[in-house]
């Protein structure tokens, strides 16, 4: 993790500013927005977690950030560079500064490819590793996420999911990436491989300087691994802050709802009762808001400061119109003046 004191006003190596991406749907019905005007930037060498149950938008932001899906609104920026509209020839130099760890390890490599040659490919393609050092650095690799050299020849079904998502680790961080993707980088695993898997994201983080977008349900692993924590919703980004503020001192209602997780399903978002159909226009989250009023049903609620710097939530009622509220406490955001003003 970060020092808090580095982050403090550090250059974001990724921004994005009220990022959209949207789907037709299949019933013909138009477009849908399963992004929504989101803002987030990730420092260097910061872990910024995602949480929010299925279907709020996560995966397709991160994938976004990746430029995977090329966002239909807003803008993204890499490394000082607006990246939002480049096509993939220009993206390809810089693929080597983002990776990503996909939630299933079995499905993200080739099958019918050695473990060998999965390693081998990155570092042909963007580390200009000649033929006769590619063992020796496939070995290296192996051996930094703690597999020795006999898992090199095997095939992916060969190997067990904690293993194979060791291999997927050792493929994200072989050129030496600025920023790693990981999409619920733990949640197919065992509970007894779950701790290693991250302690082994914690160290490499901690010895490369990479900045990690961390996608989770599961609220004890963001708590662990992350030092700032955005909560999503249905698209929209609700509450932004450091993991201790956001756990110490939840504001926005759905927040709150998740955090409660944590007492009766240990902190399993999946645990959460199927929600209704979220509303359109104005505050997604109204339907089931035990603090709802009549203003949610017309004022989209955007992250606003409240006071002090950086905990923000994103809420119409707290008695503010427009952007984030500031929650006392630094880099705290809220997307809910109701709340905000509770």
């Amino acid at each position: 993790m970060a020092d808090a004191s580095a982050l403090d006003g550090a250059t974001p190596l990724v921004e994005a500013s009220d990022l959209v991406v949207s789907f037709r749907q299949h019933d013909g019905g138009g477009t849908f927005r399963a992004v929504d005007a989101v803002s987030l930037a990730v420092a260097p060498g910061e872990v910024v977690g995602l949480v929010g149950e299925s279907g709020s938008g996560k995966t397709t932001f991160a994938k976004a950030i990746l430029r995977l899906y090329r966002p239909g609104g807003g803008t993204l920026r890499f490394a000082g560079r607006d990246i939002t509209t480049l096509g993939e020839g220009a993206l390809r130099p810089l693929r080597r500064h983002m990776q990503m760890v996909f939630q299933d390890p079995l499905s993200s490599f080739n099958p019918r490819v050695r473990i060998r040659d999965a390693l081998a490919l990155p570092l042909r393609l963007h580390g200009g590793v000649t033929a006769g050092e590619l063992d020796a650095k496939v070995a290296a690799l192996l051996a930094r996420v703690g597999l020795g050299p006999q898992f090199a020849p095997r095939y992916p079904h060969e190997m067990s999911g904690g293993q194979l998502q060791r291999v997927a680790i050792a493929r994200a961080i072989a050129v030496g990436p600025r920023l790693i993707v990981a999409d619920e980088a733990v949640s197919k695993l065992d509970v007894s491989v779950r701790a290693q898997i991250l302690n082994l994201l914690r160290d490499v983080q901690a010895e490369t300087g990479v900045a990690m977008l961390f996608i989770t349900h599961d609220l004890r692993v963001a708590r662990y691994l992350c030092d700032r924590i955005g909560v999503m919703f249905f698209g929209r980004l609700v509450e932004l802050g450091p993991t201790a503020e956001v756990f110490a001192r939840p504001t926005h209602p759905y927040t709150r709802a998740l955090l409660a997780t944590l007492d009766h399903e240990g902190g399993d978002v999946a645990a959460l009762e199927p929600p209704p159909p979220f509303a359109a226009g104005g505050c997604r989250y109204r339907t089931r808001c035990p603090i709802a009023r009549e203003s949610c049903r017309t004022q989209r609620p955007e992250l606003q400061a409240v006071a002090g710097a950086g905990h923000e939530i994103a809420g119409a009622g707290l008695g503010v119109t427009g952007a984030v509220h500031r929650v006392t406490g630094a880099g705290h955001e809220v997307a809910c003046p109701h709340a905000a003003a509770g």
